[in-house]
C-alpha cells in the first residue's frame, strides 16, 4: 500500500498538480488582464474600505481562511523548499504566487455568485459550483477526509514534536489540550470560530513580519547578494546548459513553483467556504480578498521567512528543517530564537487547524444535514488533535497528497468551465 501511495504521489500527483495549477494559472492571467496589475487602485480601496454594517465581514472571512492556509508550511515548508531548490526555489515561489493570485480570486468570485442562503446566513463552496452533484460529493468527500488529515493530524504530528522538544511540554499532555481547545471553539459556529481567527491572525501575521524584518535589517547589508542568488540560481540559462546545474535550476522551479501553490492553497477549492459566509454583495469585491489573501500567505510571510534564511544560508547550509530556521532566526534574536520560532509554528498549525476544521464543517453539511453525524464530526476532528500527536507522518503525507491533488484538478476543471463566467462579472464590475 506504501508503495501505491509513494508511486501516485511522485509520479502523478506531485508533477501533475503543479503542473494544471500552473498552465491554467497562466491562462486565467491572461484571461482577466493582470487584473492586480491593471486594477491595483481600486482593489486597494475596495481592501481599505471600512464597512460596520456588516454582520460579516469580508475581513472576517479572510481571517478565516489565512486560518486554514497559515501552518507549520509557511516556516518549515519554505525551508524544505530552499533545501531542496536552492535559493532560486524563491524567485519561482513568488511567480506561483502572482499564478496562484487569480486562480484564488475565480474560485472565490463563483463561490459567492453560487452560495446559498440559509437560517444562520450565507454558505458556499466549491461544491455548489460544481456542476455534476456526484463530483460535487466526491469532493466534498475528499475534503472532509484533508480536514482530517492535512489540516488537523499532520499539523498536531509537526506541533507536538516542537513543543516538546523546545517547551519540554509532553505529547500527551499537549495533545488533549489541544483537542478541548479545538472543541469549544469549533463547536459554536462560524461567528465565534471567526472571532477567534480575527483575533489570532492579524497580531500573528505582523508579530512574525516585524521580527523578521529585524532579523533582516541585522544582515541588510547582505540583501542584494541574497537577490542576486536567488536570480541566478533560478535563471541562469547558460548554466543550465550543463547537466548538474540545469538540474538545480529544474529543482528551484519544481520545489519553488510547488511550495508558493501549496502554502496558499489556490485552487484546492477549500478558502471560497470561508470568503462565500461574507456578507457582501458583490463576488468581485470578495474576490480582491482572494487576492489579498495569497498576497498576505505567500509574498508576506513565506518571503519573510525566505529571507531570513537566505542571509545567513552560507553558515547553516547543511542544517535542515526546524534547526535551519533557528539558527537562521538566531543571528540576531540569539537563544530565545527557538522558543520565539516554536511560538508562532504553534500559532500558526493552531490556525490551521481551526480553519480547516470549518472546511469539514461545510463539506459534510453538503453531504448530510443531520445534526448527530455533524456533531460525530465535530467530535472526531477534536479526537484527531490527540491521535495526531502519536502517528508516523510518511504515510498520512502522502495520502494527504494524493487527497488534494484530486481536489484540485476537480476544482480547477470547473473553474475552467465558468472561467467566462468570472470574465463577464469582473467586466460588469469595472464599467
Amino acid at each position: 500500500m506504501k508503495y501505491l501511495l509513494r508511486f501516485a504521489t511522485n509520479y502523478l500527483a506531485a508533477p501533475l498538480v503543479p503542473a494544471v495549477l500552473i498552465v491554467c494559472g497562466f491562462y486565467i492571467t491572461a484571461k482577466l488582464r493582470v487584473l492586480y496589475i491593471t486594477k491595483f487602485k481600486v482593489i486597494g480601496k475596495v481592501l481599505l474600505r471600512k464597512d460596520k454594517s456588516k454582520k460579516i465581514s469580508s475581513f472576517r472571512t479572510v481571517t478565516v481562511a489565512l486560518a486554514g492556509t497559515l501552518g507549520v508550511g509557511n516556516i518549515l515548508g519554505v525551508a524544505s523548499a530552499i533545501k531542496a531548490g536552492g535559493p532560486g526555489a524563491i524567485f519561482w515561489m513568488w511567480i506561483g504566487a502572482l499564478v496562484s493570485m487569480l486562480i484564488k480570486y475565480c474560485e472565490v468570485v463563483l463561490a459567492v455568485k453560487y452560495r446559498k442562503r440559509g437560517a444562520g446566513g450565507y454558505f458556499g463552496g466549491a461544491m455548489y459550483y460544481i456542476k455534476s452533484k456526484k463530483i460535487a460529493l466526491v469532493f466534498a468527500a475528499l475534503c472532509i477526509l484533508a480536514s482530517l488529515t492535512l489540516g488537523n493530524l499532520m499539523q498536531m504530528r509537526a506541533i507536538s514534536e516542537t513543543v516538546e522538544s523546545t517547551f519540554n511540554i509532553s505529547k500527551v499532555i499537549f495533545g488533549a489540550l489541544t483537542a478541548l481547545i479545538i472543541f469549544f471553539v469549533i463547536c459554536k459556529g462560524f461567528k465565534q470560530l471567526s472571532s477567534f481567527t480575527m483575533l489570532l491572525i492579524p497580531f500573528a501575521c505582523i508579530a512574525y513580519i516585524l521580527i523578521s524584518l529585524y532579523v533582516i535589517m541585522e544582515n541588510i547589508c547582505l540583501i542584494p547578494t541574497v537577490l542576486s542568488n536567488i536570480v541566478k540560481n533560478a535563471l541562469n540559462i547558460r548554466a543550465a546548459a550543463s547537466g548538474a546545474a540545469g538540474y538545480t535550476i529544474m529543482q528551484a522551479l519544481r520545489y519553488g513553483i510547488s511550495r508558493g501553490l501549496i502554502t496558499n492553497e489556490a485552487g484546492c477549492g477549500t478558502a471560497p467556504m470561508a470568503h462565500a459566509e461574507s456578507d457582501t454583495d458583490s463576488p468581485v469585491e470578495q474576490g480582491f480578498w482572494g487576492i489579498f489573501e495569497v498576497f498576505a500567505d505567500t509574498i508576506l510571510l513565506c518571503s519573510a521567512t525566505a529571507f531570513v534564511i537566505l542571509v545567513s544560508y552560507d553558515r547553516f547550509s547543511a542544517l535542515g528543517g526546524m534547526e535551519l530556521v533557528i539558527a537562521s532566526f538566531s543571528t540576531a534574536l540569539g537563544q530565545s530564537a527557538g522558543y520565539i520560532i516554536s511560538a508562532f509554528i504553534l500559532i500558526f498549525a493552531i490556525s490551521t487547524i481551526v480553519g480547516w476544521s470549518h472546511y469539514g464543517k461545510m463539506s459534510l453539511s453538503y453531504i448530510t444535514k443531520n445534526k448527530a453525524i455533524q456533531n460525530g464530526y465535530i467530535i472526531l476532528y477534536s479526537l484527531c488533535c490527540f491521535v495526531g500527536v502519536f502517528i508516523s507522518s510518511d504515510t498520512v503525507w502522502m495520502l494527504t497528497d494524493i487527497i488534494i491533488g484530486a481536489m484540485t484538478l476537480i476544482n480547477m476543471y470547473y473553474i475552467m468551465r465558468r472561467l467566462n463566467e468570472v470574465k463577464e462579472l469582473t467586466d460588469e464590475y469595472f464599467i
